[in-house]
């Protein structure tokens, strides 16, 4: 009977152990956020600051350099690393790739001087909105009646120098696989004429998604439903350690290759056959 009574005793201490651990990293986790909020805060003078010499001396090196760092910053908090296989293509216009979380936005920050395309939804939310303009982010209404509006707000962009970097799935994954890529985003790299002559160049882009034993294979994925700020906390919370990698491949001409449709299939089948050829999640 004492042994029953014992090992229940036990049994109670330990659930109660676990839930005050669980707690102890969720009020972690907030702390984390905060902090990187207020960095956020201290930095956004600063990122102005890189503007402004942008306009007046035509260099955007100090703005780079704080998204950059800024990115840098917000994956060491969700003890995320970086690492880049291949090479980002300088000519290209555009970067196509898959989309698995909000995470992907710090990790090619990180690495790479380019301007994001979201749905113009974004632009509404709180603060995330905001961070999302003032970092120069392509907006594009995607109702088929706001087609041809869409299409010369991008070659607007692309005509002032912008590298757009675009995910044409038009949705988040849980990363284990490749949705079939939309055409439509592609028809601006059709019908951009360059000074050069040159057709544009599209390079494909890969993102996996590697992770250390943090009980759900699939933390880091953000898609269907998920709120935003819930799953950032999570990822704050459980994710113990995690690695994303980056593939560069060889770069498209869009010229040679014809049409919007077809630009569209030869870049998915790209990042697809990339992406298969290990699982998205993989244990390190």
């Amino acid at each position: 009977m004492g042994g029953w009574r014992k090992s229940r005793f036990e049994d109670m201490m330990k659930k109660y152990y676990l839930f005050y651990c669980q707690v102890i990293k969720y009020v972690l986790a907030i702390g984390k956020l905060v902090l990187f909020f207020l960095v956020t805060v201290f930095l956004l003078p600063l990122y102005f600051l890189g503007k402004l010499i942008k306009l007046v001396f035509v260099s955007n090196f100090l703005e780079v350099i704080i998204k950059s760092s800024w990115s840098r910053l917000g994956l060491r908090f969700c003890n995320i690393e970086v690492e880049v296989h291949g090479i980002i293509d300088l000519r290209a216009d555009g970067f196509a790739c898959n989309h698995v979380s909000w995470l992907d936005i710090l990790a090619i920050q990180s690495i790479a001087d380019v301007a994001f395309v979201a749905k113009s939804e974004v632009k509404a939310w709180p603060l995330f909105g905001f961070l999302a303009k003032i970092a120069d982010t392509v907006f594009i209404d995607r109702r088929v009646m706001a087609a041809k509006g869409q299409q010369a707000d991008l070659l607007k962009s692309l005509s002032w120098g912008k590298k757009l970097f675009f995910f044409p799935e038009g949705t988040s994954t849980d990363g284990s696989h490749v949705l079939p890529f939309k055409s439509s985003i592609f028809e601006v790299f059709i019908t951009l004429n360059k000074v050069d002559g040159m057709g544009a160049l599209v390079q494909p882009v890969i993102l996996k998604y590697h992770h250390s034993d943090i009980g759900s294979p699939m933390i880091f994925g953000w898609w269907g439903d998920m709120s935003l700020l819930p799953h950032i906390i999570d990822v704050l919370a459980n994710a113990k350690s995690g690695k994303i990698t980056v593939t560069f491949e060889e770069t498209l001409d869009a010229r040679k290759i014809g049409n919007r449709k077809k630009l569209a299939l030869v870049t998915e089948r790209v990042v697809r056959s990339v992406h298969d050829l290990r699982s998205a999640y993989t244990q390190i």
